[in-house]
């Protein structure tokens, strides 16, 4: 079903967060082709080669091997990577990746008839977690957390102090619960669900459905 106002502003609010991280992928796809003119600069960055480390901590012999080694490389390098980038600008896949990164944080404007904050979260919101979700990298946990909070304000007007309540609450129970397990369990490891994991959830058990759809009467 087509989303109503409400789910209509929380799905722009989603699209805001998707569209950073699409150009944030993009921004960091660019820096990372490799230039048609390679200056030492750019081949230390490439090839993660620290020379101002590698400068400092070895003897004059070793640095001047180094330093002889590396000419070389670079010279012989260097106009081999000239006709990689230039290839790479003519044939390489430079709209596809847009088009890809578009497609895949793409969210249209159809919602589940099951009005749960959690469910709705599922389908439009930033979950990065889980099997069918992981493709979804580049969140950042505040990007998470605010649209959790965008979201439940628009959608139960929940105040900002109330939900930092709620978020302090949880993040004080995960803080306990890893310190028990681990006075009982010493040696051993534990992977705790994040914080903004568990939010949507602990949403649907505070506020239950946030619209009661007609002919429904089990909210």
């Amino acid at each position: 079903m087509k989303a109503n106002e409400k789910e209509y502003q929380c799905i722009e609010i989603s699209r805001i967060y998707r569209n950073q991280v699409v150009k944030n992928k993009l921004s960091k796809h660019k820096e990372d082709k490799l230039p048609l003119l390679m200056t030492p600069l750019d081949f230390e960055k490439h090839f993660n080669t620290d020379f101002k480390e590698i400068m400092r901590t070895n003897p004059i012999w070793k640095k001047g091997l180094f330093l002889l080694v590396i000419s070389l490389f670079y010279i012989i390098i260097v106009p081999l990577l000239f006709f990689v980038g230039l290839y790479e600008r003519v044939f390489g896949k430079k709209n596809n990746i847009e088009e890809e990164l578009k497609s895949k944080y793409y969210i249209n404007d159809k919602v589940s008839e099951v009005k749960l904050f959690s469910q709705f979260w599922n389908q439009k919101g930033l979950r990065d977690y889980g099997v069918d979700y992981f493709h979804l990298d580049g969140f950042t946990k505040l990007q998470q957390k605010e649209c959790i909070y965008k979201w439940a304000n628009i959608l139960f007007n929940v105040d900002e102090s109330t939900f930092e309540n709620l978020y302090n609450e949880l993040k004080q129970k995960q803080i306990e619960g890893a310190r028990n397990f681990y006075e009982i369990n010493p040696n051993a490891h534990i992977s705790m669900a994040s914080v903004e994991s568990l939010l949507p959830k602990e949403i649907d058990k505070l506020h239950g459905r946030y619209i009661i759809l007609k002919n429904d009467k089990t909210s």
